[in-house]
């Protein structure tokens, strides 16, 4: 594990070297901006490699700790000689595809909340307790014996309302203390939907009028992908908290 001043130095030579690349290179750089992707491609792979040959490396047995406290024969004299990890991982560029499919599931329990799941197994338990439903055995009566016992491990559906508003926007209830209604989802949503929908729309009809039907370049891909990207950065920050614990 690098210290801080190899560590300070290291992105130092980095930003020298870019510069240098940039400096020398100039009139080429406007002419061909494909060079510059490479160029700034390979720059980058450099300083992962140095990134990846530097978290191989074996730690302390205290992970650097005595060195930062000043404590033992290794004990630091400048705050520059610590140790300090490299790769700090990106997370907020970082999508968790368990967030995305969370949010997904999400959406499914509004749906089952609007055509009323919930409540007809709640009203299915009430006329068990009652005695109103002709089931004293088998394997309905052990499913709803189940369902009651388990209540401790449901979210109630306060719970529901106020996850659903805070997510997606949708309901009558108000988002959790602290948290504001996602307002933005619907409008982003439906736009992608749309988006899609002409995208196939125009693709259909290309296959049997146009020759090369199957060229990437037809069609606006490009609306398609700024749509979903826009919706997935807006669920990206509103898919934290407790909504992978509330779908499962």
């Amino acid at each position: 594990m690098a210290t801080q001043k190899e560590y300070q130095a290291l992105f130092d030579r980095v930003a020298a070297l870019r510069e240098q690349v940039t400096n020398n290179l100039s009139a080429d750089l406007v002419s061909n901006p494909q060079l510059a992707d490479a160029l700034t491609k390979q720059i980058d792979d450099l300083m992962s490699s140095v990134v990846v040959s530097d978290a191989g490396k074996a730690l302390p047995p205290d992970k650097g700790l005595s060195s930062l406290a000043g404590i033992g024969p290794s004990a630091s004299t400048d705050l520059g000689d610590t140790r300090i990890p490299q790769g700090v991982t990106a997370y907020d560029d970082t999508i968790t595809s368990e967030r995305i499919v969370a949010v997904g599931d999400m959406y499914y329990l509004w749906q089952h909340e609007k055509i009323g799941v919930f409540r007809v197994v709640q009203k299915l338990q009430e006329l068990f307790r009652a005695g109103s439903v002709r089931l004293s055995g088998g394997q309905g009566a052990f499913a709803l014996y189940q369902f009651d016992r388990r209540q401790v491990l449901r979210y109630t559906q306060r719970d529901r309302i106020a996850a659903y508003r805070r997510v997606f926007g949708y309901g009558g209830g108000s988002a959790p203390e602290g948290a504001r209604p996602n307002t933005d989802f619907h409008a982003l949503f439906t736009h992608f939907v749309q988006q899609v929908t002409l995208f196939w729309r125009d693709k259909r009809i290309s296959d049997v009028i146009r020759e090369r039907a199957y060229d990437p370049s037809f069609g606006s891909i490009a609306i398609v992908r700024r749509a979903g990207l826009d919706l997935r950065n807006n669920l990206k920050w509103l898919s934290f908290g407790d909504v992978n614990v509330l779908r499962v």
